[in-house]
């Protein structure tokens, strides 16, 4: 139970502080629905389930993938918010005809793109690894049934945060124009371009 707790609550906290995939995360809700938002949290969930497990199997094994493969992280994760970032400036929608349903195509990018994204950060394992340095998870020694209330708990309190967010996004864009919709749209694509600028920096 401890683990399963622990990781609960890390999940939340890796989850919570604003990013790329939280915007992702919100720009979707706003313009196809909360059911695209919340596959686009789906997906973010997963990526940080894997990545506790793989913090959680050995910590110096995350290191040597570092610095072995390391570039090709930064090189896929940066252009693909490059990729993002322009296309969210670069495209017009109308919010107000495309919040009225979602699409399966839309349910299957959201989850696509943020799975992507997700999955090249691999940094998001070093948080993992501060977080169960910080709550005491490496002093005991983990077996698999550790591992996996770790994964679990991790799985369901980033999830729950993409609910919570999802679902108060789509409970106030009905109060708000279509241009702030707007404003929204090409502001988040326009931090997301930054984050992939500032990662696609460090491969010099």
């Amino acid at each position: 139970m401890f683990f399963l707790i622990q990781g609960l609550k890390i999940g939340l906290l890796v989850a919570a502080p604003p990013g790329p995939v939280g915007l992702l995360c919100v720009r979707q809700t706003l313009t196809y629905g909360i059911w695209a938002g919340l596959f686009a949290g789906l997906a973010a969930s997963i990526a940080d389930g894997f990545y506790s497990w793989v913090a959680a199997l050995s910590a110096s094994y995350v290191n040597s993938l570092m610095e072995t493969h390391g570039k090709w992280f930064y090189l896929i994760g940066g252009c693909l918010l490059v990729y993002l970032g322009v296309k969210f400036i670069l495209t017009k929608i109308d919010f107000n005809k495309t919040l009225q349903s979602t699409k399966p195509k839309h349910l299957l990018s959201s989850f696509s793109y943020t799975f992507f994204l997700s999955f090249a950060s691999p940094m998001t394992t070093f948080l993992f690894i501060g977080w169960f340095t910080a709550t005491g998870v490496f002093e005991h020694t983990l077996d698999y049934i550790d591992i996996l209330s770790i994964v679990i708990g991790v799985f369901t309190g980033a999830m729950a945060w993409w609910v919570a967010l999802t679902s108060l996004v789509q409970a106030t864009k009905k109060k708000l124009r279509n241009e702030v919709f707007q404003f929204l749209n090409r502001a988040s694509g326009t931090v997301i371009l930054g984050y992939g600028i500032y990662t696609l920096t460090k491969l010099i």
